[in-house]
């Protein structure tokens, strides 16, 4: 499941880099976020401070889990999930890690 959520948001965001070249990595972010969370009740300063926090597309993706599925962020789950996508990007997008 978190594999699945990695690999929507990678391919999201390689096109999204690929339409919009001179975009910096944190309006990358925000517009997958947008993408994500259309028609759900998130505020823009919500969005802005994931897209803010997070250094690379692995932790973005964490926090985009722990918002759809906060049970997944807790615990030693939590752990387990980072885990999985820390292997997921280490395969598939080394430079997002």
């Amino acid at each position: 499941m978190p594999a699945n959520t990695a690999l929507e948001l990678l391919t999201a965001y390689r096109e999204k880099a690929r339409r919009n070249p001179s975009a910096d990595r944190r309006t990358l972010f925000k517009y997958l976020l947008w993408d994500r969370f259309r028609n759900r009740m998130i505020l823009d300063e919500d969005i802005e401070e994931m897209a803010a926090a997070s250094r690379n597309l692995c932790e973005l993706t964490f926090r985009v889990i722990a918002r759809e599925k906060p049970h997944m962020a807790e615990g030693r789950l939590a752990q387990a999930v980072r885990d999985q996508l820390r292997q997921f990007f280490t395969l598939n997008a080394p430079d997002e890690v």
